[in-house]
């Protein structure tokens, strides 16, 4: 997980007030990526980017990213994951790379696909703001099925502030913190806050499977992907089992500890099973609560496969003293978050 921020001024009148803003936003999703930052900005674009190292851990792998010229400028938060068949694909067209990050083939890709062939091309989870200087324009896009989020809000002078967070893109001063009274319904009716809408007026969810272009001709938003064009696509005649292997051996690329979140059910022992076939060492999570009823056994689950696991507990004390923390960081609340959250902090804390 990775931090990203942008604000795109298609009259080309970026003005240290809205690089200022950036570093605001930028700094406002530290917890998104602790571990680098960095920022660019010329007269039409400043980007911010707060960095979690998955992949390529050095200092090459710090963003902004750029074009060997530095006239295309990425940030992303999230993964490529067949950026290594991309890559080779374009090494031998000619291009040079400084890293060996996955979102570096973002840059050079587009060069030599533009925006619609990079995105039917690359597979994985991501939201990116790219910048070509030459073109004057900035794209946003965001995986097919939105695992990764961004939000953007536009002005009346013609500047697009971007952000991975509601709460960030309000210190663009682009934003207004006006409350949305139909995303409130939204989510007391399903759960959930229905795309595009946000708990904020002024800001909007770029939907899953959407790319945005902004430029001196204004902001147009389009559909790349959806659910109907799988059957279309290359694994539309392929066996299941086949798709979701190749799948879990995707996501498996990293240069840092992986962890799956362990229940009884199919879907989370599917995913363990399949990578432990892929022969990965895998740490697996599973919250359990004082009373037996509610736990599921997942120790002789991870025993079977040979993960190293951890329970961890959550009383009531514990889900009472977290919960004005658990209601401070939801960024979009579900419903379901409370169990993201005490899976993912708790049993962090307990790694």
């Amino acid at each position: 997980m990775c931090g990203i921020a942008g604000i795109f001024s298609s009259a080309g009148r970026i003005t240290p007030v809205d690089v200022a803003a950036v570093a605001r936003m930028t700094a406002a999703q530290f917890h998104r990526g602790p571990d680098d930052s960095g920022a660019f900005d010329d007269s039409l674009i400043a980007l911010g980017h707060r960095r979690l190292s998955i992949i390529d851990l050095s200092a090459a792998g710090r963003q902004p990213l750029s074009s060997e010229d530095s006239m295309v400028w990425v940030v992303c938060n999230g993964e490529i994951y067949n950026y290594r068949e991309l890559t080779r694909e374009l090494r031998g067209a000619g291009h040079c790379f400084r890293s060996e990050s996955d979102s570096e083939v973002l840059v050079h890709g587009y060069e030599q696909w533009g925006m619609d062939g990079l995105l039917r091309r690359i597979h994985g989870m991501f939201a990116f703001l790219l910048y070509d200087s030459r073109r004057k324009v900035c794209y946003a896009a965001r995986d097919r099925l939105g695992i990764k989020p961004l939000y953007y809000s536009a002005a009346a002078d013609g500047r697009c502030a971007f952000a991975s967070e509601v709460r960030a893109l309000l210190q663009s001063g682009i934003a207004a913190a006006a409350v949305d009274r139909d995303a409130v319904t939204g989510f007391l009716l399903y759960g959930s806050v229905p795309h595009p809408l946000t708990w904020r007026k002024d800001v909007h969810c770029l939907e899953p499977g959407s790319c945005i272009e902004v430029s001196g001709s204004g902001l147009s938003l389009r559909r790349y992907w959806s659910p109907d064009s799988v059957t279309a696509g290359r694994d539309g005649n392929r066996r299941p089992d086949r798709v979701l292997t190749d799948a879990v051996n995707s996501h498996l690329i990293s240069d840092a500890p992986l962890g799956i979140f362990l229940s009884s059910g199919v879907d989370s022992t599917g995913l363990v099973s399949l990578a432990r076939r892929a022969g990965s060492n895998i740490r697996t999570l599973t919250v359990i609560f004082d009373e037996p009823d509610y736990n599921e056994d997942t120790a002789s689950l991870a025993k079977h496969y040979g993960t190293d696991h951890s329970e961890v507990r959550v009383t009531a004390a514990d889900f009472m003293d977290e919960l004005p923390h658990v209601l401070s960081v939801m960024d979009q609340p579900t419903a379901d978050g409370l169990n993201t959250f005490f899976v993912s902090t708790v049993g962090l804390h307990a790694a």
